[in-house]
């Protein structure tokens, strides 16, 4: 149950955040700080969108620098959303970009705020190709188990115009002998449709192939799994300069945990 503070002056302010140090901004055409004892306020400046824009909220990340949401009303058909950053002490605005949404969901933004950061880490071993390239995982975006985008894994040093498909698990990492190298991924684990690596065709076959898939679109589409979950991947895929049954190529390893 809440308690009551105090009513803010006769200032109408919509938005507020708090930073690290308990420190209380709000924000309506001014900025201020706002005591969360007396609730007073300390005028600091005025804060300015460009035309037209709307302030959604604001939220504080973890390096304490204050960030806001705005809403720019272009046409009857078409909105955009912006983030900027907000200077504490002059209330100054810097945009930063345009936030990606989805046309077809006509979404609306209505809040912000800073989820916890992504871990992840690599781990295994690639195995050498037909090429003498060494298949590299990474990982860019945040890991969402409710997000239908925002989580690409890509492999790169791949042998051009090869097949590959990315293979995940729950139950933990592995060191298993497969096709001439090691599979990093307990079983039982899934996997995605395969996909071309590009590049030059077999005749010109070089190492600037890359395999990359967004993983929380393919959870989207396909499958889903609680957020908290350690998700271990690899790159999987074949390799027509090696005889079988060595005709695959494997990347290392990738482990992650996946976020709300």
């Amino acid at each position: 149950m809440g308690s009551f503070v105090g009513l803010v002056n006769n200032e109408v302010i919509t938005k507020i955040a708090i930073d690290s140090t308990g420190t209380c901004y709000g924000i309506s055409g001014h900025g201020y700080v706002v005591s969360l004892t007396t609730a007073s306020v300390v005028p600091i400046g005025p804060v300015n969108f460009p035309a037209g824009g709307s302030l959604m909220d604001i939220a504080f990340d973890s390096q304490d620098r204050l960030w806001g949401l705005v809403h720019e009303f272009v046409s009857s058909s078409v909105r955009r959303y912006e983030l900027y950053l907000i200077d504490t002490g002059s209330m100054s605005t810097t945009y930063v970009c345009d936030l990606q949404y989805s046309m077809q969901a006509y979404t609306s933004y209505y809040g912000l705020a800073f989820g916890p950061g992504v871990t992840k880490s690599t781990y295994c071993t690639a195995k050498v190709n037909s090429l003498g390239c060494s298949p590299t995982i990474a990982a860019t975006g945040y890991p969402s188990a409710s997000a239908e985008f925002g989580f690409t894994i890509s492999a790169t040093s791949v042998g051009s115009q090869s097949s590959g498909m990315l293979v995940y698990g729950v139950q933990g990492p592995a060191a298993t002998p497969f096709g001439g190298g090691t599979l990093c991924v307990q079983t039982p684990w899934q996997r995605t449709g395969p996909m071309n690596s590009g590049g030059p065709l077999p005749a010109m076959s070089d190492c600037s192939g890359v395999w990359s898939r967004d993983f929380n679109a393919w959870l989207w589409t396909h499958t889903s799994l609680p957020p908290g979950l350690d998700v271990h991947v690899q790159w999987l895929g074949r390799d027509s300069g090696f005889a079988p049954p060595h005709h695959w190529s494997l990347s290392n390893a990738l482990k992650f945990t996946l976020l709300p």
